[in-house]
């Protein structure tokens, strides 16, 4: 289940220059990079995201081949309705391990996933709707 999630997108500028000034500036988004908050992930969300060929458990291994997948998620609004986001072509790195032992009570272990995100087939990065 996820926590949070952040992400951010790289723009690219161009000037254009006419006369040893600058006429117009040209500017693109390159790429996005993010990072979402779990609370764990079970082997098989690991081997889904991962890209990971095994059928049982997950073994981080160096034929990984992480899918491209959309990152959908909500945001409830100050008026008690949500905002839907989707964020598009999200390849998530691999994530370290992190263990904590605990005794005599629960404590929350979170799991933090970098990724990357590219625009998609009509140069949208996400999309997002209320």
């Amino acid at each position: 289940m996820a926590k949070s999630v952040e992400c951010s997108f790289d723009a690219e500028s161009t000037s254009i220059s006419a006369d040893d000034k600058v006429v117009y500036t040209v500017s693109t988004l390159a790429e996005g990079s993010g990072t979402l908050e779990v609370l764990g992930l079970t082997a098989e969300e690991r081997r889904l995201i991962f890209g990971a060929s095994q059928t049982v458990g997950f073994a981080l291994n160096t034929d990984l081949a992480q899918p491209q997948m959309a990152l959908l998620f909500e945001q409830k609004k100050a008026d008690g309705k949500k905002m839907l986001y989707c964020i598009f072509n999200v390849k998530f790195n691999p994530a370290g391990l992190s263990a904590t032992s605990v005794e005599g009570g629960v404590e929350e272990q979170t799991l933090s996933l970098d990724f990357t995100s590219i625009a998609n087939d009509e140069g949208f990065f996400y999309y997002c709707v209320d």
